[in-house]
């Protein structure tokens, strides 16, 4: 399963770095939080000519359709021939709650607006049949004027 570890460090050493030659090597597993993760680190980078590490989910083929988890972490990377070289990187994701939310409001707007177009269109219907019953009732009472307005013929008074 991996080994449980700190949820605030773990470490993993890559001997001989340099040397590497692999497109990609992966740390060993560990549990953080009940949840299985490694490292994946490109040593000739990932599309970069330069480092590339990545938090992993281990065994995620065998996750289910749309699982995910909130991780907040940080990377660093140590140079042990260089001190000058050393990095520090987080991920920030205060930008990806921002998205969401205006994601949601869009979503709540489309959800109102469609809503309410399903009234507009009813009410037209309505309106519509309205309509279609006063020109029905106008013909009518056109043909009941013209029907007053005839000359009264002989027949009509005897």
């Amino acid at each position: 399963m991996g080994k449980e570890v700190d949820y605030k460090k773990f470490t993993w050493v890559i001997k001989d770095f340099c040397s590497l030659q692999s497109g990609k090597i992966y740390s060993d597993e560990f549990v953080a939080d009940g949840c299985k993760w490694r490292l994946l680190a490109f040593p000739k980078g990932n599309g970069v000519k330069y480092l590339s590490l990545y938090l992993d989910v281990a065994g995620a083929e065998f996750l289910p359709d749309g699982w995910r988890r909130h991780a907040d972490f940080k990377l660093s990377v140590v140079n042990q021939l260089s001190e000058d070289l050393f990095q520090t990187k987080g991920l920030n994701l205060n930008w990806l709650k921002e998205k969401l939310e205006q994601v949601s409001e869009k979503k709540e707007k489309e959800e109102a607006g469609e809503t309410r177009v399903q009234e507009i269109e009813e009410d037209l219907k309505k309106l519509k049949q309205k309509c279609s019953d006063m020109e029905a009732q106008l013909e009518k009472e056109k043909a009941d004027v013209s029907v007053a307005r005839a000359p009264l013929s002989f027949d009509d008074v005897v």
